[in-house]
């Protein structure tokens, strides 16, 4: 099965979920009474935010190529970014975001990764519950650079999808043993990178 293959039934498979479960719950509103229909348009709502993500999620992988154009990249001020555009997104969703980035210089595709980042963390705040938390870690390890996210994206092709877009902008992916996502890059020229953690206090918390 080639990869245009796989794509088509990856992106199939995710989007077909949600559609079926909104085709259920408005036959069930059909049948019901005022409030049954109501509350199934809740439900319906929810499940079109879900769609919409999805759909960010196929767009993204769409738009990537099959070679990567990896240079050394700056990664601290390109997490930042990230992170302080998402962080009304948190706020929004009652989530906080904890976040702990090194001085370090990368090989990445640094497109990919920020595309890559902006789609894996809205997914982890989206799916996380209000008053719970997102972790962010980015340090300096024995030659590489290791990115952690933690929780790991719940819904299991979403989780692929967010891998997939990881890899795509250089990373080598895993998951952690405490259910997060590990992406790991190389330093530049192979060597290990002084790190200077610096977080914005008056941004985030720090764990």
């Amino acid at each position: 099965m080639n990869a245009e293959t796989n794509y088509l039934n990856e992106a199939f498979h995710t989007l077909s979920q949600p559609v079926m479960a909104m085709r259920a719950t408005l036959e069930l509103a059909l049948e019901g009474d005022g409030t049954d229909a109501r509350q199934a348009l809740g439900e319906t709502l929810l499940l079109l935010e879900q769609l919409t993500r999805d759909l960010a999620l196929v767009r993204e992988m769409a738009g990537l190529g099959n070679v990567i154009d990896r240079s050394v990249c700056a990664a601290e001020p390109l997490l930042w970014e990230c992170i302080e555009e998402m962080q009304p997104v948190a706020q929004a969703g009652r989530v906080k975001l904890h976040a702990s980035v090194a001085t370090v210089k990368m090989l990445c595709c640094e497109s990919l990764l920020r595309r890559a980042l902006f789609v894996v963390l809205d997914t982890l705040i989206a799916e996380a519950t209000p008053g719970s938390e997102v972790y962010v870690q980015l340090a300096a390890d024995d030659g590489t650079t290791r990115l952690e996210l933690r929780p790991a994206p719940m819904e299991r092709m979403r989780a692929h999808l967010c891998c997939r877009l990881l890899e795509h902008a250089g990373a080598s992916v895993s998951h952690a043993a405490d259910g997060g996502v590990v992406a790991v890059f190389r330093s530049e020229t192979g060597r290990q990178i002084p790190a200077n953690t610096s977080v914005d206090e008056g941004l985030l918390t720090t764990g």
